[in-house]
Protein backbone atom coordinates (compact mmCIF):
# COMPACT_ATOMS: atom_id res chain seq x y z
CA UNK A 1 0.00 0.00 0.00
CA UNK A 2 2.84 2.24 1.02
CA UNK A 3 4.81 1.50 -2.53
CA UNK A 4 1.24 2.18 -4.23
CA UNK A 5 0.62 5.38 -2.70
CA UNK A 6 4.46 6.73 -3.43
CA UNK A 7 4.16 5.61 -7.22
CA UNK A 8 0.96 7.69 -7.20
CA UNK A 9 2.65 10.95 -5.47
CA UNK A 10 5.57 10.17 -8.09
CA UNK A 11 2.97 10.43 -11.23
CA UNK A 12 1.06 13.16 -9.72
CA UNK A 13 4.23 15.24 -9.39
CA UNK A 14 5.19 14.06 -13.22
CA UNK A 15 2.04 15.36 -14.21
CA UNK A 16 2.28 18.75 -12.74
CA UNK A 17 5.58 18.89 -13.91
CA UNK A 18 4.55 18.08 -17.25
CA UNK A 19 1.94 20.84 -17.61
CA UNK A 20 4.08 23.60 -15.82
CA UNK A 21 6.47 22.89 -18.49
CA UNK A 22 3.55 23.13 -21.46
CA UNK A 23 2.64 25.84 -19.57
CA UNK A 24 6.52 27.69 -20.13
CA UNK A 25 6.14 26.76 -23.64
CA UNK A 26 3.24 28.62 -24.76
CA UNK A 27 3.93 31.36 -22.35
CA UNK A 28 2.88 34.90 -23.89
CA UNK A 29 6.06 36.75 -24.94
CA UNK A 30 6.53 40.61 -24.26
CA UNK A 31 6.32 42.59 -27.81
CA UNK A 32 9.05 42.24 -30.07
CA UNK A 33 10.37 38.98 -28.54
CA UNK A 34 9.65 36.63 -31.11
CA UNK A 35 12.76 35.62 -33.44
CA UNK A 36 11.96 36.24 -37.12
CA UNK A 37 15.48 37.08 -38.62
CA UNK A 38 15.37 36.35 -42.20
CA UNK A 39 11.44 36.41 -42.67
CA UNK A 40 9.36 38.95 -45.16
CA UNK A 41 5.69 38.54 -45.67
CA UNK A 42 5.32 41.89 -47.67
CA UNK A 43 8.43 42.47 -50.16
CA UNK A 44 9.89 45.52 -51.91
CA UNK A 45 13.43 46.23 -53.18
CA UNK A 46 16.08 47.42 -51.08
CA UNK A 47 16.03 51.02 -50.52
CA UNK A 48 13.10 53.23 -48.90
CA UNK A 49 12.32 54.99 -52.32
CA UNK A 50 12.40 51.59 -54.50
CA UNK A 51 9.19 50.29 -55.24
CA UNK A 52 7.59 47.15 -57.02
CA UNK A 53 4.85 46.76 -59.07
CA UNK A 54 3.05 44.64 -61.55
CA UNK A 55 3.87 41.25 -59.86
CA UNK A 56 3.81 38.39 -62.16
CA UNK A 57 3.66 35.26 -60.72
CA UNK A 58 4.62 31.83 -61.70
CA UNK A 59 4.17 28.98 -60.31
CA UNK A 60 6.65 25.78 -61.51
CA UNK A 61 5.13 23.00 -60.50
CA UNK A 62 9.13 21.25 -61.45
CA UNK A 63 10.74 23.01 -58.47
CA UNK A 64 7.94 23.88 -56.27
CA UNK A 65 8.84 27.39 -56.27
CA UNK A 66 6.81 30.45 -56.97
CA UNK A 67 8.54 33.01 -59.29
CA UNK A 68 7.34 36.62 -58.80
CA UNK A 69 8.34 38.44 -61.31
CA UNK A 70 7.71 41.94 -61.02
CA UNK A 71 8.54 46.27 -62.81
CA UNK A 72 11.28 47.40 -60.88
CA UNK A 73 10.30 51.22 -60.39
CA UNK A 74 13.78 53.91 -58.98
CA UNK A 75 12.00 57.04 -58.83
CA UNK A 76 14.98 58.58 -59.63
CA UNK A 77 14.45 57.69 -63.19
CA UNK A 78 17.58 55.34 -63.53
CA UNK A 79 15.68 52.45 -63.96
CA UNK A 80 12.72 52.45 -66.62
CA UNK A 81 10.74 48.94 -65.53
CA UNK A 82 12.87 46.36 -65.94
CA UNK A 83 11.91 42.78 -64.88
CA UNK A 84 13.00 41.73 -61.25
CA UNK A 85 12.47 38.47 -59.92
CA UNK A 86 11.88 37.27 -56.02
CA UNK A 87 10.77 33.31 -55.57
CA UNK A 88 9.83 31.53 -52.49
CA UNK A 89 8.68 28.43 -51.32
CA UNK A 90 6.84 29.62 -48.50
CA UNK A 91 5.91 33.21 -48.62
CA UNK A 92 7.72 33.83 -46.00
CA UNK A 93 12.01 33.46 -46.89
CA UNK A 94 12.55 34.99 -50.53
CA UNK A 95 15.51 35.13 -52.57
CA UNK A 96 15.86 37.96 -54.62
CA UNK A 97 17.50 38.32 -58.25
CA UNK A 98 16.88 41.48 -59.32
CA UNK A 99 17.25 42.24 -63.17
CA UNK A 100 16.29 39.54 -64.96
CA UNK A 101 14.44 41.23 -68.60
CA UNK A 102 16.16 44.82 -68.96
CA UNK A 103 14.97 47.36 -70.70
CA UNK A 104 16.89 49.31 -73.95
CA UNK A 105 20.10 50.22 -73.22
CA UNK A 106 22.38 52.79 -75.19
CA UNK A 107 22.73 56.11 -77.02
CA UNK A 108 19.28 55.34 -78.64
CA UNK A 109 17.35 53.60 -75.89
CA UNK A 110 14.63 56.39 -75.89
CA UNK A 111 13.87 55.64 -79.42
CA UNK A 112 13.69 51.84 -78.65
CA UNK A 113 9.84 50.26 -78.01
CA UNK A 114 11.70 48.35 -75.03
CA UNK A 115 13.03 52.36 -73.70
CA UNK A 116 10.84 50.86 -70.56
CA UNK A 117 8.87 47.31 -69.95
CA UNK A 118 5.49 46.81 -68.48
CA UNK A 119 3.55 43.60 -67.45
CA UNK A 120 3.32 40.18 -68.70
CA UNK A 121 3.52 36.58 -68.13
CA UNK A 122 5.71 33.61 -67.81
CA UNK A 123 4.66 29.84 -68.68
CA UNK A 124 6.44 26.87 -69.42
CA UNK A 125 6.00 24.77 -72.65
CA UNK A 126 5.72 20.94 -72.77
CA UNK A 127 9.03 20.44 -73.44
CA UNK A 128 10.51 22.39 -70.66
CA UNK A 129 11.06 25.64 -71.85
CA UNK A 130 9.74 28.92 -70.91
CA UNK A 131 8.58 31.42 -72.23
CA UNK A 132 7.83 35.33 -71.31
CA UNK A 133 5.27 37.71 -73.14
CA UNK A 134 5.51 41.49 -72.35
CA UNK A 135 5.24 44.33 -73.22
CA UNK A 136 7.23 47.09 -74.04
CA UNK A 137 6.49 51.12 -73.55
CA UNK A 138 8.01 53.85 -75.00
CA UNK A 139 7.26 56.99 -73.16
CA UNK A 140 8.48 60.03 -75.59
CA UNK A 141 6.53 58.07 -78.48
CA UNK A 142 3.47 58.68 -75.86
CA UNK A 143 4.25 62.50 -75.22
CA UNK A 144 4.81 63.15 -78.97
CA UNK A 145 8.49 63.37 -79.14
CA UNK A 146 8.62 60.29 -81.35
CA UNK A 147 6.57 60.49 -84.52
CA UNK A 148 4.34 58.03 -85.59
CA UNK A 149 6.45 56.89 -88.74
CA UNK A 150 9.25 55.87 -86.47
CA UNK A 151 6.79 54.12 -83.62
CA UNK A 152 3.42 53.21 -84.99
CA UNK A 153 2.32 53.12 -81.49
CA UNK A 154 3.58 53.60 -77.74
CA UNK A 155 3.11 49.87 -76.72
CA UNK A 156 4.46 46.52 -78.40
CA UNK A 157 4.06 42.78 -77.32
CA UNK A 158 7.67 41.54 -77.02
CA UNK A 159 8.56 37.52 -77.00
CA UNK A 160 11.54 35.88 -74.75
CA UNK A 161 13.22 32.87 -74.08
CA UNK A 162 14.54 31.51 -70.84
CA UNK A 163 16.01 27.89 -69.70
CA UNK A 164 16.33 29.38 -65.81
CA UNK A 165 13.90 31.96 -65.71
CA UNK A 166 17.23 34.37 -64.93
CA UNK A 167 18.52 34.53 -68.49
CA UNK A 168 16.49 35.52 -71.44
CA UNK A 169 16.75 35.48 -75.06
CA UNK A 170 14.78 38.26 -76.63
CA UNK A 171 12.85 37.89 -80.20
CA UNK A 172 12.25 41.85 -81.28
CA UNK A 173 11.69 40.29 -84.92
CA UNK A 174 8.49 38.66 -83.87
CA UNK A 175 7.08 41.77 -81.77
CA UNK A 176 3.60 43.25 -82.78
CA UNK A 177 1.61 46.26 -82.52
CA UNK A 178 -2.58 46.16 -81.74
CA UNK A 179 -3.53 48.95 -83.63
CA UNK A 180 -3.83 51.08 -80.47
CA UNK A 181 -1.74 53.17 -78.18
CA UNK A 182 -2.86 50.86 -75.54
CA UNK A 183 -1.60 47.51 -76.08
CA UNK A 184 -0.38 45.68 -73.13
CA UNK A 185 -0.29 43.46 -69.76
CA UNK A 186 -0.26 40.01 -72.46
CA UNK A 187 -1.00 37.07 -70.31
CA UNK A 188 -0.12 33.56 -71.30
CA UNK A 189 -2.96 30.93 -70.52
CA UNK A 190 -2.84 26.69 -71.29
CA UNK A 191 -6.41 25.58 -72.67
CA UNK A 192 -5.48 21.88 -72.84
CA UNK A 193 -9.29 21.03 -73.81
CA UNK A 194 -9.84 23.23 -76.70
CA UNK A 195 -8.77 22.28 -79.95
CA UNK A 196 -7.22 18.82 -81.14
CA UNK A 197 -4.36 18.86 -79.16
CA UNK A 198 -4.78 22.08 -76.70
CA UNK A 199 -4.65 25.87 -77.74
CA UNK A 200 -2.60 28.59 -76.12
CA UNK A 201 -4.57 31.68 -75.70
CA UNK A 202 -2.55 34.77 -75.25
CA UNK A 203 -4.71 37.71 -73.74
CA UNK A 204 -4.04 41.21 -74.05
CA UNK A 205 -5.54 44.53 -72.49
CA UNK A 206 -6.14 46.67 -75.11
CA UNK A 207 -9.31 49.08 -76.60
CA UNK A 208 -11.90 47.92 -79.58
CA UNK A 209 -15.28 48.01 -81.64
CA UNK A 210 -17.95 47.05 -79.67
CA UNK A 211 -21.52 47.61 -81.24
CA UNK A 212 -20.25 50.65 -83.24
CA UNK A 213 -18.32 52.33 -80.46
CA UNK A 214 -15.23 51.74 -78.97
CA UNK A 215 -14.33 50.42 -75.54
CA UNK A 216 -11.90 48.73 -72.79
CA UNK A 217 -11.46 44.84 -74.44
CA UNK A 218 -9.67 41.91 -73.43
CA UNK A 219 -8.39 40.64 -77.03
CA UNK A 220 -7.54 36.75 -77.70
CA UNK A 221 -4.47 35.36 -79.79
CA UNK A 222 -4.50 31.48 -80.63
CA UNK A 223 -1.67 29.51 -80.88
CA UNK A 224 -0.33 25.71 -80.68
CA UNK A 225 3.00 26.34 -79.96
CA UNK A 226 3.74 29.71 -78.89
CA UNK A 227 5.35 30.39 -81.83
CA UNK A 228 2.71 30.30 -84.55
CA UNK A 229 -0.14 32.63 -83.83
CA UNK A 230 -4.15 32.48 -85.67
CA UNK A 231 -5.37 30.21 -88.50
CA UNK A 232 -2.66 31.83 -91.19
CA UNK A 233 0.36 30.09 -88.64
CA UNK A 234 1.93 33.75 -88.56
CA UNK A 235 4.89 34.17 -86.62
CA UNK A 236 4.08 37.99 -86.33
CA UNK A 237 0.63 38.20 -85.85
CA UNK A 238 -1.64 40.81 -87.12
CA UNK A 239 -5.03 42.05 -85.46
CA UNK A 240 -7.04 39.59 -88.12
CA UNK A 241 -5.11 36.65 -86.26
CA UNK A 242 -6.93 37.45 -83.09
CA UNK A 243 -10.89 38.32 -81.69
CA UNK A 244 -12.29 40.05 -78.81
CA UNK A 245 -12.28 37.29 -75.75
CA UNK A 246 -14.08 39.64 -73.53
CA UNK A 247 -15.32 43.14 -72.93
CA UNK A 248 -17.96 44.84 -70.41
CA UNK A 249 -19.76 48.44 -70.62
CA UNK A 250 -17.08 50.63 -68.61
CA UNK A 251 -14.84 53.05 -70.50
CA UNK A 252 -11.47 51.65 -68.19
CA UNK A 253 -8.89 49.56 -69.56
CA UNK A 254 -9.12 46.12 -67.79
CA UNK A 255 -5.24 45.78 -67.21
CA UNK A 256 -3.34 42.94 -65.68
CA UNK A 257 -5.59 39.99 -66.30
CA UNK A 258 -5.68 36.25 -65.44
CA UNK A 259 -7.25 33.55 -66.62
CA UNK A 260 -8.08 29.96 -64.89
CA UNK A 261 -10.05 27.54 -63.90
CA UNK A 262 -9.71 26.32 -59.94
CA UNK A 263 -12.02 24.12 -57.26
CA UNK A 264 -14.89 23.81 -60.61
CA UNK A 265 -14.97 27.51 -61.54
CA UNK A 266 -13.61 29.81 -63.87
CA UNK A 267 -11.97 32.48 -62.97
CA UNK A 268 -11.62 36.14 -64.77
CA UNK A 269 -9.39 39.08 -63.04
CA UNK A 270 -8.32 42.35 -63.83
CA UNK A 271 -7.84 45.51 -62.46
CA UNK A 272 -9.95 48.52 -63.43
CA UNK A 273 -7.66 51.61 -64.53
CA UNK A 274 -10.21 54.60 -63.74
CA UNK A 275 -10.49 57.26 -60.73
CA UNK A 276 -9.58 56.44 -57.51
CA UNK A 277 -10.92 54.91 -55.32
CA UNK A 278 -13.19 52.92 -58.25
CA UNK A 279 -9.52 51.21 -59.73
CA UNK A 280 -9.29 47.80 -58.14
CA UNK A 281 -8.52 44.10 -58.82
CA UNK A 282 -12.06 42.85 -59.70
CA UNK A 283 -12.84 39.23 -60.27
CA UNK A 284 -15.89 37.53 -62.73
CA UNK A 285 -16.81 33.60 -62.30
CA UNK A 286 -18.73 30.84 -64.26
CA UNK A 287 -19.34 27.21 -63.17
CA UNK A 288 -16.95 24.79 -64.75
CA UNK A 289 -19.66 22.93 -66.44
CA UNK A 290 -17.54 20.55 -68.18
CA UNK A 291 -17.29 21.28 -71.61
CA UNK A 292 -14.80 20.85 -74.26
CA UNK A 293 -13.93 22.03 -77.33
CA UNK A 294 -15.92 24.55 -79.48
CA UNK A 295 -18.20 24.58 -76.54
CA UNK A 296 -15.84 25.13 -73.84
CA UNK A 297 -14.54 27.97 -76.18
CA UNK A 298 -17.77 29.61 -76.83
CA UNK A 299 -19.11 29.21 -72.79
CA UNK A 300 -16.10 31.02 -71.90
CA UNK A 301 -16.30 34.03 -74.19
CA UNK A 302 -19.62 35.15 -73.59
CA UNK A 303 -19.16 38.00 -71.24
CA UNK A 304 -23.01 37.56 -70.88
CA UNK A 305 -21.80 33.94 -68.74
CA UNK A 306 -19.51 35.43 -66.56
CA UNK A 307 -20.74 36.79 -63.11
CA UNK A 308 -20.32 39.30 -60.87
CA UNK A 309 -19.98 39.20 -57.12
CA UNK A 310 -22.06 41.38 -54.35
CA UNK A 311 -18.49 42.53 -53.76
CA UNK A 312 -16.47 42.01 -57.10
CA UNK A 313 -12.70 42.76 -55.73
CA UNK A 314 -10.68 41.05 -52.96
CA UNK A 315 -9.14 44.01 -51.70
CA UNK A 316 -9.64 47.84 -52.25
CA UNK A 317 -7.93 50.34 -53.95
CA UNK A 318 -4.60 50.15 -52.52
CA UNK A 319 -3.83 46.64 -53.44
CA UNK A 320 -3.66 47.06 -57.19
CA UNK A 321 -2.32 45.37 -60.56
CA UNK A 322 -3.10 42.20 -58.94
CA UNK A 323 -1.93 38.59 -60.56
CA UNK A 324 -2.92 35.18 -59.53
CA UNK A 325 -1.75 31.99 -59.47
CA UNK A 326 -2.31 28.25 -58.01
CA UNK A 327 0.49 26.76 -55.63
CA UNK A 328 1.16 23.98 -54.13
CA UNK A 329 -2.02 21.61 -52.59
CA UNK A 330 -4.56 22.84 -55.01
CA UNK A 331 -4.26 26.60 -53.36
CA UNK A 332 -5.03 30.42 -55.45
CA UNK A 333 -2.75 32.88 -54.60
CA UNK A 334 -3.23 36.39 -55.73
CA UNK A 335 0.13 38.96 -55.65
CA UNK A 336 -1.05 42.70 -55.77
CA UNK A 337 1.07 45.86 -54.90
CA UNK A 338 -0.15 48.19 -51.67
CA UNK A 339 0.39 51.28 -52.98
CA UNK A 340 3.09 54.25 -51.65
CA UNK A 341 2.26 58.04 -51.14
CA UNK A 342 3.63 61.09 -53.03
CA UNK A 343 6.58 62.38 -51.29
CA UNK A 344 6.39 59.46 -48.86
CA UNK A 345 4.18 60.68 -46.27
CA UNK A 346 0.58 59.75 -44.91
CA UNK A 347 -0.83 62.54 -46.36
CA UNK A 348 -0.08 61.78 -49.83
CA UNK A 349 -2.39 60.45 -52.71
CA UNK A 350 -1.62 57.48 -54.53
CA UNK A 351 1.52 56.59 -55.89
CA UNK A 352 2.39 54.12 -58.20
CA UNK A 353 4.29 50.88 -56.91
CA UNK A 354 4.65 49.50 -53.61
CA UNK A 355 5.00 46.42 -51.83
CA UNK A 356 4.22 43.07 -53.46
CA UNK A 357 1.84 42.00 -50.83
CA UNK A 358 0.54 38.19 -51.55
CA UNK A 359 -3.24 37.00 -50.24
CA UNK A 360 -4.60 33.45 -49.95
CA UNK A 361 -8.24 33.00 -51.77
CA UNK A 362 -10.78 31.08 -50.96
CA UNK A 363 -13.66 29.89 -51.91
CA UNK A 364 -17.51 30.48 -50.79
CA UNK A 365 -20.41 27.84 -52.08
CA UNK A 366 -21.78 29.72 -54.82
CA UNK A 367 -17.88 30.53 -56.58
CA UNK A 368 -17.31 33.61 -55.08
CA UNK A 369 -13.85 34.43 -53.51
CA UNK A 370 -12.41 36.32 -50.37
CA UNK A 371 -9.06 36.61 -49.21
CA UNK A 372 -7.39 35.66 -46.14
CA UNK A 373 -3.47 35.48 -44.88
CA UNK A 374 -1.33 33.43 -46.91
CA UNK A 375 -1.40 29.94 -44.85
CA UNK A 376 2.48 29.88 -44.23
CA UNK A 377 2.50 33.54 -42.75
CA UNK A 378 -0.33 32.74 -40.76
CA UNK A 379 0.66 30.03 -38.75
CA UNK A 380 4.20 31.44 -38.76
CA UNK A 381 2.48 34.07 -37.06
CA UNK A 382 1.69 31.67 -33.69
CA UNK A 383 3.53 32.90 -30.58
CA UNK A 384 1.13 35.01 -28.54
CA UNK A 385 2.30 38.44 -27.54
CA UNK A 386 1.57 41.05 -24.82
CA UNK A 387 0.72 44.78 -25.78
CA UNK A 388 -0.24 47.18 -23.06
CA UNK A 389 -3.01 49.45 -22.97
CA UNK A 390 -0.85 53.33 -23.06
CA UNK A 391 -3.73 55.50 -22.89
CA UNK A 392 -7.97 55.44 -23.08
CA UNK A 393 -10.35 58.36 -22.33
CA UNK A 394 -13.98 58.68 -20.42
CA UNK A 395 -16.46 56.61 -21.82
CA UNK A 396 -14.31 54.15 -22.64
CA UNK A 397 -14.42 50.39 -20.63
CA UNK A 398 -11.93 47.63 -20.77
CA UNK A 399 -11.47 44.08 -19.28
CA UNK A 400 -9.20 41.24 -20.43
CA UNK A 401 -11.54 40.15 -22.98
CA UNK A 402 -13.69 43.52 -23.86
CA UNK A 403 -12.95 46.95 -24.99
CA UNK A 404 -16.35 48.76 -24.90
CA UNK A 405 -17.11 52.59 -26.57
CA UNK A 406 -20.39 53.89 -24.64
CA UNK A 407 -20.56 56.85 -26.69
CA UNK A 408 -20.77 60.11 -24.61
CA UNK A 409 -20.80 62.93 -27.43
CA UNK A 410 -16.96 62.85 -27.78
CA UNK A 411 -14.83 61.25 -29.23
CA UNK A 412 -13.54 58.15 -27.55
CA UNK A 413 -10.12 56.06 -27.67
CA UNK A 414 -8.00 53.55 -26.81
CA UNK A 415 -4.52 52.95 -27.93
CA UNK A 416 -2.05 50.26 -27.01
CA UNK A 417 1.99 51.14 -26.66
CA UNK A 418 3.96 51.02 -29.66
CA UNK A 419 4.14 48.63 -32.17
CA UNK A 420 7.42 46.52 -32.11
CA UNK A 421 9.21 46.45 -35.22
CA UNK A 422 8.66 42.30 -35.89
CA UNK A 423 6.04 41.48 -38.11
CA UNK A 424 2.66 41.13 -36.17
CA UNK A 425 -0.56 39.29 -36.37
CA UNK A 426 -3.87 40.98 -34.29
CA UNK A 427 -7.10 39.70 -33.72
CA UNK A 428 -9.93 41.21 -32.82
CA UNK A 429 -13.51 41.07 -33.06
CA UNK A 430 -15.97 44.29 -34.04
CA UNK A 431 -19.47 44.26 -33.19
CA UNK A 432 -21.38 47.57 -33.74
CA UNK A 433 -24.24 48.29 -31.58
CA UNK A 434 -25.98 50.90 -33.68
CA UNK A 435 -26.25 50.56 -37.16
CA UNK A 436 -25.06 54.88 -37.36
CA UNK A 437 -21.85 53.33 -35.21
CA UNK A 438 -18.26 54.23 -37.26
CA UNK A 439 -15.18 52.81 -35.89
CA UNK A 440 -11.97 54.24 -36.75
CA UNK A 441 -8.78 51.64 -36.90
CA UNK A 442 -5.92 54.17 -36.26
CA UNK A 443 -1.82 53.44 -36.72
CA UNK A 444 1.24 55.66 -36.25
CA UNK A 445 -1.05 58.14 -33.44
CA UNK A 446 2.63 60.12 -32.79
CA UNK A 447 2.67 61.29 -29.17
CA UNK A 448 -1.00 59.17 -28.62
CA UNK A 449 -2.20 61.92 -30.95
CA UNK A 450 -4.97 60.67 -33.28
CA UNK A 451 -6.46 63.83 -34.41
CA UNK A 452 -4.35 64.44 -37.50
CA UNK A 453 -4.32 61.01 -38.34
CA UNK A 454 -5.78 58.93 -41.49
CA UNK A 455 -7.21 56.10 -39.75
CA UNK A 456 -9.04 53.00 -41.58
CA UNK A 457 -12.40 53.87 -41.39
CA UNK A 458 -15.20 51.29 -40.99
CA UNK A 459 -18.97 52.87 -41.65
CA UNK A 460 -21.27 49.97 -40.74
CA UNK A 461 -24.27 51.65 -42.05
CA UNK A 462 -22.74 51.67 -45.68
CA UNK A 463 -20.40 48.11 -45.37
CA UNK A 464 -17.29 50.19 -46.08
CA UNK A 465 -13.97 50.37 -45.31
CA UNK A 466 -11.67 53.64 -46.47
CA UNK A 467 -8.53 55.38 -46.37
CA UNK A 468 -8.10 59.28 -46.82
CA UNK A 469 -5.29 61.48 -48.02
CA UNK A 470 -4.73 65.57 -48.45
CA UNK A 471 -4.80 66.83 -52.09
CA UNK A 472 -1.55 67.20 -53.92
CA UNK A 473 -0.25 71.52 -54.00
CA UNK A 474 3.43 72.34 -55.68
CA UNK A 475 6.10 73.74 -54.03
CA UNK A 476 9.31 74.55 -55.73
CA UNK A 477 8.36 72.25 -58.66
CA UNK A 478 7.50 69.22 -56.02
CA UNK A 479 3.83 67.50 -55.49
CA UNK A 480 3.60 67.77 -51.57
CA UNK A 481 0.29 67.21 -49.68
CA UNK A 482 -1.80 69.99 -49.23
CA UNK A 483 -2.93 70.25 -45.52
CA UNK A 484 -4.85 73.12 -45.75
CA UNK A 485 -7.54 71.24 -48.03
CA UNK A 486 -10.12 68.70 -47.86
CA UNK A 487 -9.33 65.21 -47.21
CA UNK A 488 -9.74 62.93 -50.01
CA UNK A 489 -10.28 59.30 -50.76
CA UNK A 490 -7.13 57.17 -51.39
CA UNK A 491 -8.90 53.44 -50.87
CA UNK A 492 -11.94 52.04 -50.25
CA UNK A 493 -13.43 48.33 -49.68
CA UNK A 494 -17.23 47.30 -49.03
CA UNK A 495 -17.72 44.16 -47.17
CA UNK A 496 -20.81 41.79 -46.32
CA UNK A 497 -23.07 42.81 -43.12
CA UNK A 498 -22.95 40.90 -40.08
CA UNK A 499 -23.19 41.68 -36.57
CA UNK A 500 -20.53 41.24 -35.79
CA UNK A 501 -16.71 41.00 -37.41
CA UNK A 502 -13.89 38.50 -36.77
CA UNK A 503 -10.38 40.99 -38.02
CA UNK A 504 -6.73 39.75 -38.86
CA UNK A 505 -4.51 42.10 -39.67
CA UNK A 506 -1.05 41.69 -40.62
CA UNK A 507 1.62 44.01 -40.26
CA UNK A 508 5.26 44.24 -41.88
CA UNK A 509 6.97 47.23 -41.37
CA UNK A 510 4.98 49.92 -42.99
CA UNK A 511 2.25 47.95 -44.73
CA UNK A 512 -0.68 46.79 -43.05
CA UNK A 513 -3.82 44.03 -44.47
CA UNK A 514 -6.78 43.92 -42.59
CA UNK A 515 -9.15 40.86 -43.36
CA UNK A 516 -12.59 41.24 -42.76
CA UNK A 517 -14.39 37.88 -41.57
CA UNK A 518 -14.65 36.29 -45.03
CA UNK A 519 -15.45 38.85 -47.18
CA UNK A 520 -12.94 41.81 -47.81
CA UNK A 521 -9.32 42.77 -47.38
CA UNK A 522 -7.62 46.12 -46.97
CA UNK A 523 -4.16 47.09 -47.48
CA UNK A 524 -2.25 50.35 -46.82
CA UNK A 525 1.12 51.85 -46.63
CA UNK A 526 1.42 53.96 -43.08
CA UNK A 527 4.68 55.31 -43.04
CA UNK A 528 4.75 56.19 -39.14
CA UNK A 529 2.73 52.94 -38.53
CA UNK A 530 6.27 51.41 -37.18
CA UNK A 531 6.99 51.89 -33.29
CA UNK A 532 4.41 54.20 -32.87
CA UNK A 533 0.82 54.08 -30.87
CA UNK A 534 -1.91 52.28 -32.26
CA UNK A 535 -5.58 51.28 -31.56
CA UNK A 536 -8.97 52.43 -32.31
CA UNK A 537 -11.32 55.72 -31.80
CA UNK A 538 -14.89 56.82 -32.73
CA UNK A 539 -17.03 59.66 -32.64
CA UNK A 540 -20.48 57.83 -32.69
CA UNK A 541 -20.10 55.20 -29.65
CA UNK A 542 -22.06 52.12 -30.20
CA UNK A 543 -18.83 49.47 -30.52
CA UNK A 544 -17.46 46.57 -28.81
CA UNK A 545 -14.33 45.21 -29.49
CA UNK A 546 -13.78 41.74 -28.29
CA UNK A 547 -10.68 39.11 -28.20
CA UNK A 548 -7.71 41.76 -29.12
CA UNK A 549 -4.85 39.38 -29.55
CA UNK A 550 -1.44 39.80 -30.86
CA UNK A 551 1.00 37.20 -32.34
CA UNK A 552 4.51 37.21 -33.72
Amino acid sequence: MVIKKIIASLLAASVLFALAACGTDTETLKKGEAEQSGIDIFVKPEGNSNLAGDAMPFYDETTGIMNVFYLYDDPTGVSSHHWNLTQTKDFLHWTEHEEVLPVASGPEANRDPEHALATGSVIRDQDGVYHAFYTGFNYDRDIGLIKPEELPFTEKIFHATSSDLKTWKKYPELAFYGGYRDFRDPTIVWMPDIGERGEYWLLVTTRGQVDGREQSVIRRYRSEDLWHWGERGAEVPELSDSDIFYTNDNAYNMECTSLLKWKGYWYLMFSAQTDIPKNVTEYRYMKDTGLTGDALDAQLSDPANWSKAEIPSVNGTGWYAAKFDTFKDDRLIGIGWTISKQGFVDEGVWKWGGSLTPLEMNQREDGSLYATPVREADEFLSREVRYERAVSNAGVTFGEDTIAFAGNGNRQLFLYEPLSSNITKWEFTITPKTPSAELNIVFGAVDKNVNEKFPLVFDFESGTVTSYCKGVTTEDGTEVPDMSGPDEVIAQVGFLKKESYDCTVLIDGNVMTLFIDGTSAFSMTIYKMPEEYFGFFTDTGGIEIGNSRFYE
